[in-house]
């Protein structure tokens, strides 16, 4: 092929590639350029060839969290991965659409699916659900042909073809079973998870527990722990001494539910006057009137939104409950607490000693109205310093967790 063959091919290369072409029409397009039709031939492969070369290996990515919930590991891992991979987002609508915000798709392709929430705990749902999406998940399967299957829950994978012959990387954000009242629901959940473990070519947890767990209920010891992070924009904001108010906003941000500790937090609102706790977030636990004038709600707000509100804060809360859901958490709320540059509040459980340098940890109601009184009289003074703060937050970005995944899901198969 001579040099004016070679810059033709460079010039379809970059000004046709990409488009869907088939070769009839290249040979009709370029034949006024070429006497012999092996000379296309030849390009046209060549095109094909470097097209193939260039497009990203396809993931199927199901999440079992609405895309416009609060954003979570789930979003915050599919936009990252989408810079390596070609992605499509499967994801359950909820029912729930007044607790939802508006998360931008930032280029990814979005799919919802109806279904019923996994936690009504009812046989005839679960088989409406398995029927619908089984047959939903195939016929995308059949037309994406993805190379990899993603999943972020152990319930999913009981709605994938039995015969399913591609790679499921399981990303185990929580302990599932947990999120389950019934006895027979959390065994339920477990055998899947056992299932989901033996066909997974990757296994990734978000916290050493997790891992731990995983290493418990399976055969399987290559787990690799990809902690959660935040989303890598740093506040610049500077910590502001706070004066004396007739109140003081102690700030919560994330899912309200069962999960949180209201027993303490009501025992330090009846003991402290000048207190107030702020909760960010979709409301799915039901408060007496006698508890809810206590609080001040501000439902669910867009993630972008958010440092405009709580830059009026005094500090931060995680008032978990300690249950076996809980103790396997890496709460991302501390990752952002921290960026929020405020003093940081939280109950205390060994996974999350690590960050003991930003953090004050408390044990019970009596520890935690301790340090909040500690707080007030010292002006809400930083635990940590502004280096501290910095170092920790470039090294804990999702773009440096991604690069962990993308790594491990290159490493060749022993």
């Amino acid at each position: 092929m001579d040099k004016n063959n070679i810059f033709i091919l460079y010039a379809i290369y970059k000004n046709l590639i990409g488009k869907k072409r088939n070769l009839n029409y290249y040979f009709k397009f370029f034949k006024f350029f070429f006497k012999k039709k092996s000379i296309i031939t030849e390009i046209i492969l060549k095109i094909n060839k470097w097209h193939k070369m260039k497009q990203k290996p396809k993931i199927l990515y199901i999440m079992h969290i609405d895309w416009n919930w609060i954003k979570q590991r789930p979003h915050f891992l599919a936009e990252g991965l989408n810079e390596y991979y070609d992605i499509t987002v499967l994801y359950p609508i909820s029912f729930k659409r007044w607790k939802l915000v508006h998360n931008s798709i930032n280029g990814l392709k979005v799919n919802g699916f109806f279904i019923f929430p996994f936690d009504l705990n009812l046989a005839i749902t679960d088989k409406l659900n398995n029927i619908h999406l089984m047959g939903k998940i195939q016929r995308i399967i059949n037309e994406l042909k993805p190379d990899l299957i993603w999943l972020t829950f152990p319930l999913l994978y009981d709605f994938l073809p039995k015969d399913i012959d591609i790679k499921i990387v399981y990303d185990c954000m929580d302990d599932a079973a947990n999120f389950f009242d019934k006895k027979e629901k959390r065994k339920n959940v477990l055998n899947i998870e056992k299932e989901l473990l033996k066909s997974s070519w990757k296994i990734f947890a978000s916290s050493e527990k997790l891992k731990k767990e995983i290493i418990n209920r399976s055969s399987r010891k290559d787990v690799k722990v990809v902690r959660n992070a935040f989303n890598g924009r740093i506040h610049n904001s500077k910590k502001i001494d706070a004066k004396t108010k007739k109140k003081y906003r102690i700030g919560f941000v994330g899912t309200i539910s069962s999960w949180l500790d209201f027993s303490s937090l009501d025992y330090c609102v009846e003991n402290i006057e000048n207190i107030e706790f702020h909760l960010i977030g979709p409301q799915e636990l039901s408060l007496s009137s006698a508890q809810t004038h206590k609080y001040v709600f501000y439902g669910s707000v867009e993630h972008s939104e958010l440092i405009e509100i709580v830059k009026n804060f005094d500090c931060f809360i995680l008032p978990f409950k300690l249950n076996d859901l809980t103790k396997s958490a890496d709460p991302i709320k501390l990752y952002e607490y921290i960026n929020y540059n405020k003093p940081i509040i939280s109950i205390f459980y060994p996974e999350i000693k690590r960050f003991e340098k930003f953090v004050e940890f408390y044990r019970d109601k009596e520890t935690l109205l301790d340090i909040l009184n500690k707080l007030i009289k010292n002006k809400f003074k930083l635990k940590y310093s502004e280096k501290d703060r910095l170092k920790f937050l470039k090294a804990n970005t999702w773009s440096d967790r991604v690069s962990e995944i993308v790594s491990t899901l290159h490493e060749k198969d022993c």
